[in-house]
């Protein structure tokens, strides 16, 4: 079970670099990507407007931040390091993407 672990921390790790070296190569491009989705955001959750408004805004310092935060998440799920920070954050990225993917499936945005 121990080894299992060790390598699926491997491949998530590596998995995560390369995601975040991507998006590293057009951090544009997902900031544009974000202002899409708060648009969407304030069409569905009009009550948060002032959110949708201030991330949309501040957009390419959020993706720029994201692109980090993958890149050093991986690098930490490869050392094995603060893993139950790292596991915990990688979890909370993944529900979060999970639910952009299927919020524009669902709403066909």
């Amino acid at each position: 079970m121990k080894l299992i672990n060790h390598w699926l921390r491997w491949i998530l790790g590596i998995f995560m670099i390369f995601s975040g070296t991507v998006k590293a190569i057009d951090p544009i491009g997902t900031s544009i990507k974000f202002k899409e989705y708060f648009e969407v955001f304030t069409e569905y959750f009009g009550f948060l407007t002032p959110l949708w408004d201030v991330l949309a805004h501040n957009s390419l310092s959020l993706s720029i931040f994201m692109v980090i935060l993958e890149i050093v998440l991986g690098v930490l799920l490869l050392l094995g390091v603060y893993k139950k920070f790292t596991l915990l954050t990688v979890l909370a990225m993944m529900v979060f993407f999970t639910f952009l993917t299927g919020f524009t499936v669902v709403t066909n945005k």
